[in-house]
């Protein structure tokens, strides 16, 4: 099974982490009204299985690396007091030469959020400045089950990643991260939790070819298969 180690993850954590060392906890704009929102903290699952199948106890290692976005996205800014500017809620920290990265949250009507991280001058040694350059952008629902972020290529407005989460009435929680190559998909991955503990995994490749795909029954046993340019050329199943 191919080992998941997300490009796009690393990416983040570049942007991110040298502001972790400073935070702004003074608010610079008139009180905000209502409650500020928090950062998403979705979290999938794996199998609940003891087994020592390499593919069970991968299948539970890449979910886990899968659930790195979210947490890794509002590390740096969790603890930081926000702030209302013009009607918006924002999180600042600096890496403490001047520099700022800035998550703005904006309400909507439907009691919504989008959200944006702008980032301004050189807020890694080894990176060009940035001239209010947007790293991200997102949106999440009223009720935080539902939501959508993309990360862009350094000073640019190309995509380079996509995290996506949905929620529907049965309680069944899906999740997909695509990383892309320019306009290519470069890889894929899909991670669906039942509400009955069921689940299941699938990993794509380059122009989203099927790679792998685990599946799990509420008990936490279940079954995998592998694929060669999209072909099944092996499976097997864990108790």
């Amino acid at each position: 099974m191919k080992k998941f180690y997300s490009l796009f993850i690393l990416l983040l954590l570049s942007l991110v982490i040298t502001s972790c060392s400073k935070k702004d906890d003074n608010p610079t704009g008139p009180e905000a009204s209502g409650t500020a929102p928090t950062f998403p903290t979705i979290t999938f699952k794996g199998p609940n299985t003891s087994s020592t199948d390499t593919y069970a106890t991968q299948t539970n290692s890449v979910i886990t690396a899968f659930n790195g976005f979210p947490q890794m996205l509002s590390g740096p800014f969790s603890a930081v007091k926000p702030s209302s500017e013009g009607g918006d809620w924002k999180w600042v920290v600096s890496p403490g030469n001047g520099a700022t990265e800035t998550f703005y949250a904006t309400k909507n009507s439907d009691g919504s959020f989008t959200w944006r991280l702008i980032l301004n001058g050189k807020v890694d040694a080894d990176e060009d400045a940035y001239n209010n350059w947007k790293a991200v952008d997102g949106y999440t629902s009223a009720d935080g089950k539902n939501g959508n972020w993309k990360i862009y290529k350094p000073n640019t407005t190309s995509t380079v990643a996509e995290f996506s989460w949905t929620t529907n009435s049965s309680g069944t929680l899906t999740g997909t991260i695509i990383e892309y190559d320019g306009s290519t998909v470069s890889s894929k991955m899909e991670v669906v939790n039942n509400a009955d503990n069921s689940g299941s995994l699938k990993q794509y490749g380059a122009n989203a070819v099927l790679e792998f795909q685990s599946s799990w029954k509420a008990d936490g046993s279940g079954e995998w298969h592998s694929y060669n340019n999209g072909v099944e050329d092996n499976h097997g199943n864990w108790q």
